[in-house]
């Protein structure tokens, strides 16, 4: 086979055939779209399997005073590849001011029964702070998620992310900045996800 036809020759075409927005009883808001698309390979895979592709978005929000909750969804249909269809939905609860933000989000993938290892939920907490101290604005940028894989359990991990920056402009234009930050990530199944490794690639002795 030659490279080149390993090379996905896309031709994508989007159009927005339904749009609309509506607000309800002056603080819920709802809307919905129809994109329709066309793709020759929307998978890249070597063998090209081309489709036109429908995706129905929905979402819904609140805003109350400082606080909101955000639902949104999406259902993608592929014409010609039916069985990779798949609805993606998440929830978002939370609370924003000019200098404190934090929330919690749930999101979830759910694909037909032939592709269901492509599944998963995801759970995200963030915590935002700005603030001055010693003539300098600080910014304190925190978050917590855990990801789950209903069909490949040995990839299910939670992460941690925690990063402070500083910065400080002063008369002559000059800006002092920096920051330090930790990442750190676990695997909840580490024993299994050592096995499948080891199976996959046996080691020799």
């Amino acid at each position: 086979m030659k490279a080149q036809n390993l090379i996905p020759k896309t031709i994508l075409i989007a159009i927005i055939v339904l749009s609309f927005s509506i607000n309800l009883y002056s603080q819920w808001n709802f809307n919905m779209s129809l994109d329709q698309a066309y793709n020759d390979n929307p998978f890249r895979l070597p063998e090209q399997r081309e489709s036109w592709i429908s995706a129905f978005n929905f979402g819904i929000q609140k805003q109350l005073n400082d606080f909101f909750v955000n639902y949104d969804g999406s259902y993608n249909h592929f014409e010609a590849i039916s069985e990779r269809n798949f609805f993606w939905h998440q929830l978002q609860v939370g609370f924003g001011s000019q200098n404190t933000h934090f929330g919690l989000n749930v999101e979830q993938r759910l694909n037909q029964a032939d592709f269901n290892i492509y599944n998963y939920s995801m759970l995200t907490a963030y915590f935002n702070q700005q603030f001055h101290l010693a003539k300098f604005n600080w910014a304190w940028s925190n978050s917590a998620f855990y990801s789950n894989y209903s069909e490949l359990s040995q990839l299910n991990n939670w992460e941690l992310n925690s990063n402070l920056r500083l910065h400080r402009t002063f008369p002559s234009r000059t800006t002092l900045m920096g920051g330090t930050g930790i990442y750190f990530k676990k695997y909840t199944n580490s024993e299994q996800a050592i096995a499948a490794d080891t199976t996959t690639n046996p080691i020799s002795t």
